[in-house]
């Protein structure tokens, strides 16, 4: 069965979107309403990462290892937050948040349509446990893409316009 596949799959995504999301939080830093919600949908993104793990379990397949993710995490963490710093004294901070912003819409709507195909074939599969945390997932994700969208459409009008 390849639903093993596809759970890992989406936990990678997830944990890549959380990675990303937080990333812009530290580039970000000096915009506090950027940071913290960026830090909160990380944590979002690495909740429902980290809730695959039984779900693999029962079909197969253990969704890739939270230690390596993490370590790698952390080297990445103090990387960004040193490029944040240096970036910061370098200008043009609307430009980059509009660089980032571009870089998460897609991976939020990778992840968005991994949890619609995910809840399908846990459909198929009967596992309506998957199922249910599937579908859970939408809204979740909804509310990320819509924030990215209009932050975005904001960030455009300050970067190109002003």
């Amino acid at each position: 069965m390849r639903l093993g596949t596809a759970l890992r799959r989406m936990q990678d995504a997830e944990a890549d979107l959380g990675e990303a999301f937080r990333a812009t939080a530290d580039r970000h830093a000096d915009r506090l309403d950027v940071a913290h919600l960026c830090r909160r949908f990380a944590a979002q993104c690495e909740r429902r990462a980290e809730a695959l793990r039984p779900f693999g379990d029962r079909h197969g397949t253990r969704p890739g290892g939270a230690l390596e993710r993490r370590i790698r995490r952390e080297v990445r963490d103090g990387a960004r937050r040193l490029l944040a710093r240096v970036r910061s004294r370098a200008g043009a901070p609307g430009v980059d948040l509009l660089a980032d912003l571009r870089w998460l819409y897609p991976m939020a709507h990778d992840c968005e349509i991994g949890w619609v195909l995910l809840g399908e074939a846990a459909h198929a599969a009967r596992d309506g446990e998957l199922k249910a945390f599937a579908e859970s997932a939408g809204p979740e994700k909804l509310v990320q893409i819509r924030w990215i969208r209009t932050s975005l459409r904001e960030a455009a009008v300050q970067v190109l316009v002003f």
